[in-house]
């Protein structure tokens, strides 16, 4: 199960290459966001997909 968002703001540190489990590659990433009532929370990102994975990898902390 899975759930599609948009989130906005900048990366919390740079991502990474990992493996799951299963050994199936993914890129993770973290990101601190602001919501409407200007509270910031602490968003964990992960990406399966290869031009998703790829294209999260080219980014760097504060992108």
């Amino acid at each position: 199960m899975g759930i599609d968002v948009l989130v906005q703001d900048r990366l919390h540190g740079n991502p990474a290459a990992r493996a799951t489990k299963a050994v199936k590659p993914c890129a993770t990433a973290q990101m601190i966001v602001t919501d409407t009532g200007g509270e910031q929370h602490l968003a964990g990102l992960m990406r399966f997909d290869g031009d998703a994975m790829r294209q999260l990898l080219t980014l760097a902390d504060g992108d």
